[in-house]
């Protein structure tokens, strides 16, 4: 009886730490689940947040401005028969954005009826030279998919501090479980 106990305690601990997730409409063909805090960043709030030339599609984040859920897309010509090449371009185009990449997760997957590129990891970017300022390594935990549709890719991407990646692990993989494109 009391390892009964001593396991419903774990989960219901477990369980409370975990956000509600609450459908939410991305744009007109995409919906997510996300963490019903999160909120949708202002334009003029992006600056130093996003890590594309090109302004997302969606940025959320959550109240602290910590952790992130982004929605980008760009131009292409890749065919869903691609995927696997596209994969380790993309592989090697997060490890050349970060001075060091971890994986924990990198594969395709079938999602609500589409083919996503998974890749789960740390990415770590070090500090510049510099006389004035000593900064520590900068690293994070990301969670990323992406996906073709027609002429186009769509990047979908969690991210939080390094240090919170056990918070939040399970709660970006719901995410991006859920994710639903028309």
């Amino acid at each position: 009886m009391s390892k009964f106990l001593f396991y419903t305690g774990i989960f219901l601990l477990f369980a409370a730490q975990q956000p509600k997730l609450v459908k939410t409409k991305i744009s007109e063909n995409i919906t997510a689940r996300l963490p019903s805090d999160f909120f949708l960043l202002p334009p003029d709030e992006l600056q130093g947040k996003s890590i594309s030339y090109r302004m997302p599609i969606a940025f959320y984040t959550d109240p602290a401005r910590e952790v992130d859920f982004s929605v980008n897309n760009s131009a292409s010509k890749w065919q869903n028969e691609d995927i696997e090449l596209l994969k380790e371009i993309y592989k090697s185009n997060i490890q050349n954005l970060f001075d060091n990449v971890e994986f924990m997760k990198e594969s395709i997957e079938s999602i609500n009826e589409r083919d996503y590129i998974v890749f789960e990891f740390s990415g770590t970017v070090l500090p510049g030279e510099s006389l004035f300022k000593q900064e520590s390594p900068d690293r994070r935990y990301y969670y990323t998919e992406y996906t073709l549709k027609g002429s186009q890719i769509f990047i979908f991407t969690f991210t939080a501090p390094f240090q919170q990646k056990e918070q939040w692990a399970g709660t970006a993989s719901a995410i991006m479980q859920s994710i639903k494109m028309k």
